[in-house]
């Protein structure tokens, strides 16, 4: 079935198609059609989602590569950026949050707190007048302290370590324009402490089994698009371009118009 998306990303593989073609039909300068090709035909598949992000991404990458749009210095360069390796480490972050368990505790507190707030009159009522009352009066029973295995769990070894770690983490990107370490490695480094052997919050073989890399990928794709688009010889700058066109004073065209000297 012909969807609207599939109709736009077909509309822009033709498109793509078109530009590659241009050079030989217009006579425009041939690398730069071959990236507006590139460029046209990543944007079709970003934008109607017909395959997954990152395998969009892949095919750009191999696209630019195979056409010769630009180095692969160029190409590949969101595999090198900051924002790149920020992704990383938030990965696995968020990994040895969910294993550690890290983000239910925080989760149900964060509810509980709200809760408690907005329901505190009510909370307090009925916990120390209205539910022992109807606790004797409807089961015939006494109410009794909760039991110490009901209770809350207490904070684990590793719940402390990673928290320690994320508040570390979070102070030192807020404070980054002060120390001058980019939030990336800092991201980074909190990510190597998760996985590291001593600190028990990862094994490393989490990093290759349960993460899932199709986000990096994509980033890089959005990256390299950027790069490819800003790299000299690809970039068209047309307020350049523009500049060499020769406007005539109106006085030489009235009279070349009317055929008369200036």
């Amino acid at each position: 079935m012909l969807t609207p998306s599939r109709a736009l990303f077909f509309v822009a593989a033709a498109l793509s198609g078109v530009m590659l073609l241009v050079p030989g039909i217009a006579g425009i300068d041939p690398l730069k059609a071959r990236t507006a090709a590139v460029v046209v035909l990543a944007i079709g598949f970003w934008s109607t989602a017909v395959v997954p992000p990152f395998l969009g991404s892949l095919v750009f990458l191999f696209a630019a590569m195979v056409l010769g749009v630009a180095p692969a210095s160029v190409v590949f360069s969101g595999f090198h950026s900051g924002a790149m390796w920020l992704v990383f480490g938030g990965l696995v972050l968020g990994l040895a949050v969910q294993r550690v368990g890290l983000d239910v505790r925080l989760v149900r507190n964060l509810l509980y707190g709200e809760y408690f707030g907005l329901n505190f009159v009510v909370l307090g009522v009925g916990a120390l007048v209205v539910y022992p009352l109807l606790i004797c009066l409807l089961f015939r029973d006494t109410p009794r302290l909760q039991r110490e295995q009901d209770a809350t769990r207490a904070w684990s070894g590793a719940e402390r370590r990673l928290l320690v770690i994320l508040l570390v983490a979070l102070a030192l990107w807020v404070t980054d324009t002060l120390h001058g370490v980019s939030p990336a490695w800092v991201a980074l480094g909190a990510a190597l402490l998760c996985v590291s052997p001593g600190i028990g919050l990862l094994p490393p073989a989490a990093v290759t089994r349960d993460i899932d890399y199709s986000p990096v990928l994509f980033l890089a794709g959005i990256i390299g698009l950027g790069a490819i688009a800003t790299h000299k010889p690809t970039y068209i700058d047309f307020p350049r371009s523009l500049s060499h066109l020769r406007v005539w004073p109106m006085r030489e065209y009235r009279a070349t118009l009317i055929g008369a000297p200036c």
